[in-house]
C-alpha cells in the first residue's frame, strides 16, 4: 500500500506541474496499473476512461480522421461536456 500511495503522489505531483507532457505508464501485466490511473482519475472534474481492446471504443479512431473529430467523439460518446474543466483521458490497451 505505501508504493501504491507512493505512485499516487508521484501522479499528482505530474498534474499539478504546470508543464503537462503525455504520461505513459508502463509495467508488467495484472500489477494494477488500471486500477491506479482509475484512481488518479478521482482527482479531475471528468475522467473518460478508453480501453482500446473494446470496439466501441476502439471505432473511434478507426472511423474518424481528423483530431478535433475525434476530441468531439470521445467526449459525446461517454457523456461528457467539452468544456475546459480537468479532464483526464486515459487510453487503456493501446498496443491494439
Amino acid at each position: 500500500m505505501i508504493f501504491y500511495r507512493k505512485l499516487l503522489s508521484q501522479l499528482l505531483e505530474w498534474k499539478n506541474s504546470s508543464i503537462h507532457k503525455p504520461l505513459i505508464i508502463r509495467g508488467a501485466r495484472q500489477v494494477g496499473k488500471s486500477t491506479l490511473i482509475k484512481e488518479f482519475g478521482k482527482e479531475f472534474k471528468y475522467f473518460i476512461n478508453l480501453n482500446l481492446e473494446k470496439t466501441q471504443d476502439k471505432n473511434i479512431f478507426e472511423k474518424l480522421d481528423t483530431a478535433s473529430d475525434i476530441i468531439n467523439a470521445l467526449f459525446l460518446g461517454k457523456g461528457i461536456p467539452y468544456s475546459d474543466a480537468p479532464t483526464l483521458i486515459f487510453f487503456d490497451e493501446i498496443q491494439e
